[in-house]
């Protein structure tokens, strides 16, 4: 039932943030997040999201990497969303990742 909202919602949130998103981070830091992890476990490993986007059941925090090597990287590539859903970690990934979930 998720998977319906993710398909209306994650192609806003891709736009969204490809227009308005600043920040910091690595794409290296996903890999210290792990499923199941509580919010404030990764606010404590990342520190504060560059956005927020409440979901139903749950939130996206969105950083963006600043690393100088990913500046190449398109816009999607080089933002990063972590998914909470009931207060745990469901997922992590770049928005292009995120976007080929809308495109199955």
């Amino acid at each position: 039932m998720a998977r319906p909202f993710k398909m209306l919602f994650v192609p806003a949130l891709v736009l969204l943030l490809a227009a308005t998103l600043a920040g910091c981070g690595s794409p290296k830091f996903l890999r210290d997040v792990k499923k199941g992890m509580n919010r404030d476990q990764v606010l404590n490993l990342l520190g504060k999201p560059d956005a927020m986007y409440p979901l139903k059941n749950g939130e996206f925090f969105i950083y963006e990497s600043k690393d100088p090597a990913d500046q190449k990287k398109s816009k999607k590539d080089r933002t990063f969303i972590v998914e909470f859903k009931n207060g745990a970690v469901e997922d992590t990934g770049t928005a292009a990742d995120f976007q080929q979930l809308v495109d199955e």
